[in-house]
């Protein structure tokens, strides 16, 4: 699962809340599938893939509906009634309440792999979110320059990455209070005590009644508090003769799955 993860801690203009709403109401994610993934993938609002949802008893087709392409007037509006002005480059600032104090420029920068799709991903969202009046940065780094002297040291105002969550589907290390420091990875440093008391009850327990209800309440709780904007899950690609029949690769996580 691929999102917009906020280092709240490092930028100001993103710990506030209705400027993360604003860049969720900005965020066109049929435009970035359809243009970076060829439409191999799904739309994302929560931490949890539609796959794991499906997986646990839910029906995807009763989950709360979202807007998955931009709603740039909403964001505008909703910028705009709390104390935003655009200034002259059409950048949105936004005055402080203390005299003699510089007012806040709504920019950040977006940090994330030399990877084609997530250097896409990055300037299409610069794209969109600059159509609202945001300035946004991109820094790209070779992977491993990424992890060593970015996301190891949490340096990044908001980091473009991907989740990749195994079979066991257990989201402790992406969420967990606990893992908001390296090799943690939490890389929103993103805490809430009924997140992390949900996240170890799953860890504990047998029963899919349980699993079903906490994972309901984590999904809501974490898109309530939104520490990301969550983009797409992409589709799993393999390509096969079609000689080669009775096929079944719908429980692919990772790429050497195929041989089981």
């Amino acid at each position: 699962i691929f999102g917009v993860f906020f280092n709240q801690n490092q930028s100001g203009v993103l710990a506030d809340p209705v400027v993360r709403n604003a860049l969720d109401l900005a965020t066109d994610r049929k435009a970035i599938i359809a243009g970076i993934l060829y439409g191999y993938g799904v739309p994302t609002h929560g931490p949890i893939p539609p796959e794991l949802l499906s997986d646990i008893g839910f029906n995807v087709n009763q989950l709360p509906s979202f807007n998955d392409s931009a709603d740039v007037a909403s964001a505008q509006t909703l910028l705009e009634k709390n104390g935003w002005r655009k200034n002259s480059s059409g950048i949105y600032e936004k005055k402080s309440s203390k005299p003699k104090t510089a007012s806040t420029t709504l920019s950040f920068d977006i940090y994330t792999a030399d990877s084609p799709d997530l250097v896409a991903t990055a300037k299409l969202l610069k794209d969109q979110w600059g159509k609202i009046g945001i300035q946004i940065n991109v820094q790209i780094f070779e992977s491993s320059d990424l992890y060593q002297n970015v996301i190891r040291t949490r340096k990044y105002d908001a980091l473009l990455f991907g989740e990749q969550i195994g079979k066991d589907r257990d989201l402790y290390a992406f969420w967990h209070s606990s893992q908001r420091n390296a090799p943690g990875l939490n890389v929103a440093l993103y805490a809430n005590s009924k997140v992390d008391a949900l996240l170890s009850d799953i860890r504990g327990t047998a029963s899919t009644t349980i699993i079903k209800s906490d994972y309901t309440k984590l999904d809501q709780a974490i898109r309530t508090d939104m520490p990301a904007i969550f983009l797409y899950s992409p589709d799993f690609i393999y390509a096969v003769p079609k000689t080669l029949r009775g096929i079944h690769i719908d429980s692919i996580v990772t790429p050497g799955d195929h041989w089981n």
